[in-house]
């Protein structure tokens, strides 16, 4: 006998729960693996707008969740996210200057964490560490667009904005996983 997928009532494949735990997934996973890459390399390209595309679809799912359930400040926060993630994929990783549009754009991370982080919606360390990522990310952008040098992909501010978005993307994971 085959194995049939599960399907909602409206004949989708999967529950709205099952798409957004993927695509959250799929945003750290390939962000991950492409900063192992070369800078500007093919693959980390593909893999980081993988990332961003995963971010887009789960920043849309998490906005229409939050709207249902009244919280609209973290609704607007998720579609500010979703935002970003399409103006990074659009705008920074093509071309000459890519990683100076990427660091520029960074700076816009900060008012979604915020607006997402205000909302009691997962546990306070996830909130926190939203929190902080949104303003790690900031501080690197501004530290660059404030100043004279070359992008630093590898500065201690950036390492501590993935590590907070790590603990985020799980964060965010967990709760999901544990309202459906």
């Amino acid at each position: 006998m085959a194995t049939q997928a599960r399907t909602t009532s409206s004949g989708t494949v999967g529950s709205s729960t099952q798409w957004t735990i993927v695509l959250l997934t799929m945003t750290w996973l390939f962000g991950v693996i492409g900063s192992f890459l070369d800078e500007g390399a093919d693959g980390q390209l593909v893999l980081y707008s993988l990332s961003a595309m995963g971010m887009t679809g789960a920043g849309g799912l998490l906005a229409v969740r939050h709207t249902r359930a009244g919280r609209d400040l973290a609704a607007a926060g998720f579609i500010s996210m979703a935002a970003w993630a399409i103006a990074v994929s659009v705008a920074g990783y093509t071309g000459d200057g890519n990683t100076a549009v990427t660091v520029s754009l960074s700076v816009l991370v900060l008012p979604g964490m915020l607006l997402i982080a205000a909302q009691d919606w997962s546990a306070t360390w996830t909130r926190a560490a939203a929190a902080l990522s949104g303003l790690a990310f900031a501080i690197w952008g501004y530290k660059y667009l404030l100043g004279d040098e070359a992008p630093d992909v590898e500065s201690p501010i950036l390492m501590a904005a993935y590590l907070f978005w790590t603990i985020t993307v799980i964060g965010w994971t967990l709760t999901v996983r544990a309202e459906d």
